[in-house]
């Protein structure tokens, strides 16, 4: 029989619950094994110990009590408010500015990306001068018609000459 087998029979052996064989096996067992002798000795000492603890006295109505306070916190239990009731407030504040943040960079990118970046380049300028140019040419309003289109801040040069 292996160690744990018999240390499963120790437990049993100092009250005598073992079979005659069982108690055989555990005796030969502890002879030539040192580990289980020492878990014996170490079994004896806890239950000397148990012994010679005193119990505690409780009040009267102690147990019920306890088993009324028991049965009002099972009903109590549920819920997704029970789960925040037990919080401590650090914990509610470390989340609340977590969801805002969350929801401030999604409202934000939101937002945001309703709007597009215009890139004005050179080749459209060109392209500006270009219809002013021929706005030009052919209004009769002396051509400052397509003047209010333009997108940057520096004025176009007027061509005049002889036209």
């Amino acid at each position: 029989m292996g160690c744990e087998k018999i240390r499963e029979l120790i437990l049993e052996y100092p009250n005598g619950d073992l079979t005659q064989i069982e108690n055989m096996e555990v005796e030969v067992h502890l002879r030539e094994c040192a580990d289980c002798r020492s878990f014996l000795d170490e079994s004896h000492r806890v239950w000397n110990l148990m012994d010679m603890w005193d119990g505690v006295d409780v009040n009267e109505g102690f147990i019920t009590k306890f088993w009324d306070r028991v049965s009002h916190e099972d009903k109590r239990k549920g819920g997704i408010m029970e789960f925040f009731r037990n919080w401590k407030p650090a914990w509610a504040y470390a989340t609340a500015l977590a969801v805002i943040v969350i929801v401030s960079v999604i409202l934000f990118n939101f937002f945001e990306s309703g709007r597009t970046n215009i890139v004005f380049t050179e080749r459209d300028r060109a392209d500006e001068r270009l219809l002013i140019d021929f706005d030009k040419s052919i209004s009769k309003e002396g051509g400052q018609s397509l003047d209010v289109y333009g997108p940057w801040d520096e004025p176009i040069e007027e061509n005049n000459k002889g036209g």
